[in-house]
């Protein structure tokens, strides 16, 4: 297991965790199971955005920084928050290390919600765990979800698990480990969204502008409806087309 290191600090971590996930993902919930009460929370320079880190001791050795990036629905930002968990996972901001390792907290309960998200991770070629976080509440809904067979089909580790509860913390900590010691497993180059999916935001992106990679995230975000208050003025426009398409999503 991981032990929690007795001062937190960013500059001396000898690996980088970054938590990643959609708003309401039970992110932070799974960040304080993880880290406990040794916490640091600040501000990214240049905006007015929490960085909150909380610092572990690896049983392999070192210590393992754990990030909480601010919750997204997409890689290609429409806020400040957005912007730095982008620009995190890439590894493009000088204030803090570039991810050794990405943990995605997955709603078990609302997984389409998620997959988009997740396919963008994906892409990233990074050693990724992934956090089915919320299973409790996928098993009262009748939804059965294989996380082995999830684990194979998308060649990274799934750990379910009910961060409230601390349910599956500790696989969550041993899959951390183990991925910040292992070499890059061999990720699918690209993982498809299902072709209903991929169609509707196909139909929506052309309905919005010319096709862009901007376009086809916004037309995932009103699909998922994102609550995002710069998305309501564009689902305000595209009323029709859009309860047309998730009528046929049903």
């Amino acid at each position: 297991m991981l032990t929690l290191a007795p001062h937190p600090s960013v500059a001396n971590a000898t690996r980088t965790v970054a938590l990643a996930g959609n708003p309401n993902s039970g992110k932070t919930t799974v960040f304080n199971a993880l880290t406990g009460l040794r916490q640091k929370v600040a501000n990214y320079p240049g905006v007015t955005v929490d960085k909150k880190v909380g610092r572990c001791r690896s049983p392999r050795g070192g210590f393992i920084d754990i990030v909480d990036l601010p919750g997204t629905y997409s890689l290609i930002p429409n806020s400040p928050d957005e912007h730095v968990t982008a620009e995190v996972l890439r590894g493009l901001r000088p204030d803090t290390p570039p991810p050794d390792v990405i943990v995605a907290v997955i709603d078990a309960s609302n997984l389409p919600r998620n997959l988009y998200f997740l396919s963008q991770l994906l892409e990233l070629r990074k050693p990724l765990v992934i956090a089915l976080n919320m299973s409790d509440i996928a098993e009262r809904r009748g939804l059965r979800i294989d996380a082995d067979a999830l684990a194979r089909e998308l060649t990274v580790p799934v750990v379910p698990m009910v961060g409230h509860r601390r349910r599956g913390v500790d696989a969550l900590r041993e899959a951390i480990a183990a991925a910040c010691e292992s070499p890059q497993p061999p990720f699918p180059v690209s993982w498809d969204l299902p072709a209903d999916l991929s169609r509707e935001i196909g139909s929506l992106s052309a309905a919005i502008g010319p096709a862009t990679a901007q376009c086809g995230s916004d037309a995932h975000r009103l699909l998922i409806d994102d609550p995002a208050a710069d998305m309501a003025a564009l689902g305000a426009r595209l009323a029709r087309p859009l309860g047309d398409a998730r009528e046929r999503l049903r």
